[in-house]
């Protein structure tokens, strides 16, 4: 501003002089000369000014690009403070061991045969909107008799499905031939050291059908009992699986549950009745005795079985898992078993008498 007022007092001083020097009759020539010199002023004084505006257009454009910038930043910060996505996800718990904060399954699966259709195989029908299908030999279908539709595994068969946290697995079924069985705490595939698989559906070599399976806690009710089997590891066996059985009596009874609290206590019903109550404690696997065991595990070292009339009995060296792993139904015999419902449902849905 200082340097605009200083030019044009300049601009105005030479006006001056060359009206005095119109007055004493100067050349024309020297007019032009002082004409131009006042016009070169003038187009000084318009730079000046123009070039001061530019500096504060510029300086004007600098403090807005900082603003611009500090609210981006700003903005950026707040955005990733408040966007969901930007946040740090918990690490997902993958070893299989009980977690004291369990909570019940959050998907649950109940089938009534009396909704499918008679002929249809096990992979048309609703069990395999839950459970995988593991196919051993011969076919299965939906079948009926006098007391109206039912699941036929037929042959050698099994169904199974994962399950993380508290849960209980039920199930209405008439024997027909053969031997089947639920399971809970067990591993799909346990392939010993000879490279032998032991499936669910699977005899185990220990002289009976009625123990298929290498591994878990299975259960059934045949002949007017309630039998519970808890797989062992046994390293004279033939398949390095042993056991322990225990029957309860409970005629005219078609319906059992396992109960599972997703920790160390899974309790055996029939009915409403509470017949078995298992507590498991320990954790060990057993070396290179099993090649492959799906789902990966380790395996409770000791199981305390406590009957409905307070006889216990101590099973050592168990392949039940420490955590929860699958449920699972198995059939093994060309005539198997009549399954007229099925249901996992959640552990705080269950009832547990005395409790």
């Amino acid at each position: 501003m200082k340097k605009t007022m200083i030019l044009t007092a300049m601009a105005v001083a030479l006006c001056a002089s060359l009206v005095a020097c119109n007055n004493n009759n100067n050349s024309s020539t020297d007019t032009e000369t002082v004409t131009s010199a006042t016009t070169s002023v003038v187009s000084d004084t318009e730079n000046s000014t123009t070039g001061s505006e530019s500096e504060t257009e510029a300086e004007t454009e600098t403090e807005t690009e900082t603003e611009a910038k500090t609210e981006t930043e700003t903005k950026t910060e707040t955005e990733l403070e408040t966007d969901p996505k930007t946040e740090t996800e918990p690490e997902t718990e993958t070893s299989n061991t009980p977690d004291s904060g369990v909570t019940d399954i959050s998907k649950t699966f109940a089938s009534d045969a009396a909704s499918q259709y008679v002929g249809d195989c096990i992979e048309d029908s609703d069990l395999c909107e839950y459970f995988t299908w593991h196919f051993g030999n011969g076919q299965d279908a939906i079948k009926s008799d006098e007391e109206g539709k039912y699941y036929d595994l037929g042959h050698v068969n099994a169904i199974y499905a994962a399950v993380k946290g508290k849960y209980a697995i039920t199930v209405d079924a008439t024997i027909l031939g053969g031997s089947y069985a639920t399971f809970v705490r067990g591993v799909h595939q346990l392939t010993n050291a000879t490279g032998n698989n032991v499936w669910y559906y699977e005899d185990t070599g220990l002289g009976s059908t009625d123990l298929m399976g290498g591994a878990g806690i299975s259960a059934f009710i045949r002949d007017g009992k309630l039998s519970l089997v808890i797989k062992t590891y046994d390293e004279t066996a033939s398949q390095l699986i042993g056991y322990k059985r225990l029957d309860y009596d409970m005629p005219n009874c078609t319906e059992w549950t396992i109960a599972d609290d997703g920790l160390n206590t899974i309790y055996i019903l029939a009915g409403d009745e509470l017949i078995y109550t298992i507590t498991l404690s320990g954790s060990q696997t057993y070396g290179d005795a099993f090649s492959i065991v799906s789902p990966n595990t380790e395996f409770a070292v000791s199981a305390v079985i406590t009957d409905k009339d307070g006889h216990s009995t101590t099973v050592e060296n168990t392949l039940v898992a420490v955590a929860p792993t699958e449920v699972a139904v198995a059939d093994r015999g060309a005539v198997g078993c009549a399954f007229r419902r099925i249901e996992v449902k959640k552990f705080s849905d269950v009832t547990i008498p005395n409790s």
